[in-house]
């Protein structure tokens, strides 16, 4: 067999093998010079959950996934992109500029890489405020099955003992965000009205995703969050404020909640403020006695100074995507708290079988 040959058999059994719609791709549509509606193969990133536009899979790969889809997606077969130069990052930056810098908040695992590449260190800058973002030790369940029952679980006790608490929870791929979504609602632990999800094909969405993610009581269900550069916000005292008013909370009222929001807000002993949340649900309690409708106020307040955003999530073969994702909580002087699970079957098992770098990254965060 000509090696041309070998190789479009070798990319037509990764393509069936090792390449899922929803997980390492997806068919989109777009229009045509015509006008007419046609469908494309859209690689999607496992790193952030995001369309990789514009890209395209090289050496016959792409066509090879096209040709799987082509029958039940009606997915015409593109002509084959070929390289014709290449420029990497590190060449224009070291070659082209005596002086550059970068900032992130996930670099650590990668100084050693940076030192070698680009000749920089790292430098790890302190926060301004002390975190009180409460990280739990990785769950391990023995299967699949376990990990989503695990993540139910984990959704159902914060419902009942964080009622107002947005929540978090991440997966890896979009088909098992999806399907995770959907048990939900079929289970109706989550109602649509307070439930959303985002991955890949909901990018035109994004924006009003996000801004609804750290609404009390939201469950979001998404994909991988690194790289977006997103910032679930919690409600704000402007937020608040306004809503104690249209209760008609009295002037002496708003000022005692904002004293006591400020205790909240300025302390970062976890004891301490189980105290003075006690505090807070005296306070709301007295104004339901006098009749007061306080239950939305309640939430909004407990939300962000009580319990913060909750996040639940895979474990992920790269240390850094873990740490984007538990970095959406607890940001800005807000609580949060984050759980983690890792099952010893399927993809997470895997995870543990592509060679030393990944068993290494991932063992050393499970132990």
């Amino acid at each position: 067999m000509s090696l041309p040959g070998l190789r479009d058999v070798q990319r037509a059994l990764e393509a069936q093998l090792l390449y899922n719609n929803g997980v390492q791709y997806r068919i989109g549509e777009k229009t045509d010079e015509n006008g007419k509606i046609k469908k494309e193969l859209i690689i999607v990133s496992e790193a952030t959950g995001r369309d990789q536009e514009g890209q395209r899979w090289e050496e016959g790969l792409a066509q090879a996934v096209e040709a799987k889809e082509a029958v039940r997606e009606r997915i015409d077969i593109q002509t084959e992109n070929k390289t014709v130069s290449k420029m990497s990052v590190r060449d224009l930056l070291v070659g082209e500029y005596e002086h550059f810098s970068g900032l992130s908040g996930t670099v650590t695992e990668a100084k050693k890489e940076l030192r070698a590449l680009f000749a920089r260190e790292v430098v790890a800058m302190p926060s301004h405020f002390v975190k009180i973002r409460k990280q739990n030790a990785v769950e391990i369940v023995a299967g699949e099955s376990e990990k989503t029952d695990y993540i139910k679980e984990k959704i159902i006790k914060i419902m009942e003992n964080k009622p107002s608490a947005p929540i978090l929870v991440i997966f890896r791929d979009m088909n098992s965000g999806q399907a995770f979504y959907d048990r939900l609602i079929k289970e109706k632990i989550i109602v649509s009205v307070s439930s959303q999800i985002l991955n890949a094909s909901e990018k035109g969405n994004e924006e009003k995703i996000v801004k609804k993610a750290g609404m009390p009581g939201m469950v979001t269900i998404a994909t991988n969050m690194a790289g977006r550069a997103t910032d679930i916000q919690l409600p704000k005292d402007g937020d608040i404020e306004e809503e104690a008013k249209r209760i008609r909370l009295g002037t002496e009222a708003i000022d005692k909640m904002n004293d006591l929001t400020k205790i909240l807000d300025n302390d970062r002993n976890e004891d301490s403020r189980k105290a003075e949340a006690g505090n807070l649900t005296k306070f709301f309690n007295k104004l339901e006695a006098e009749g007061l409708e306080i239950s939305n106020l309640k939430a909004m307040v407990f939300a962000t100074y009580v319990y913060g955003l909750q996040i639940i999530r895979e474990v992920n073969k790269s240390g850094r995507i873990d740490r984007q994702a538990d970095g959406r909580a607890a940001r800005q002087k807000n609580p949060g708290e984050v759980w983690s699970v890792f099952s010893l079957a399927g993809d997470d098992l895997a995870m543990l079988e592509r060679g030393l770098y990944y068993t290494t990254n991932v063992i050393d965060r499970l132990f």
